[in-house]
């Protein structure tokens, strides 16, 4: 079952409580379901990596850094400028993460940390 992230925080609650009844949960943390997004932020990385190259291409030659992009191997192919592809790209991709992030941040991918103080624990630090 894949309860909303507050249910689930609460849930998590209840049976640490139910389980550990001589502990004191101190903090509950659900992991928002955002796999996909992780893809999305490694070809960010690249994008940007990209974009700093072409930047500093730019600053080094007199015309500036054009791509190929579009079509099949020789055919329709046409050249854009490589800063502006890459800065409309990395644009295109933050905001493609944080819809993503909006539609998911109510789902939960099934992990949680849970974070509590056993009265042993307690007693072992005191003394």
């Amino acid at each position: 079952m894949n309860l909303p992230l507050k249910e689930a925080k609460a849930a998590l609650k209840t049976v640490f409580e139910k389980i550990f009844s001589e502990e004191k949960v101190i903090s509950i943390r659900v992991i928002p379901k955002l796999d996909d997004v992780l893809g999305k932020a490694e070809k960010l990385k690249v994008h940007r990596e990209k974009l700093a190259f072409y930047r500093d291409m730019n600053t080094k030659s007199e015309a500036r850094v054009t791509i190929k992009r579009g079509g099949c191997c020789c055919f329709g192919r046409i050249e854009i400028d490589a800063v502006t592809y890459y800065e409309s790209e990395i644009s295109r991709i933050a905001k493609e993460i944080q819809e993503v992030k909006a539609q998911r941040e109510h789902q939960n991918s099934g992990m949680g940390i849970v974070t509590f103080v056993s009265r042993l624990q307690v007693s072992r630090s005191v003394n």
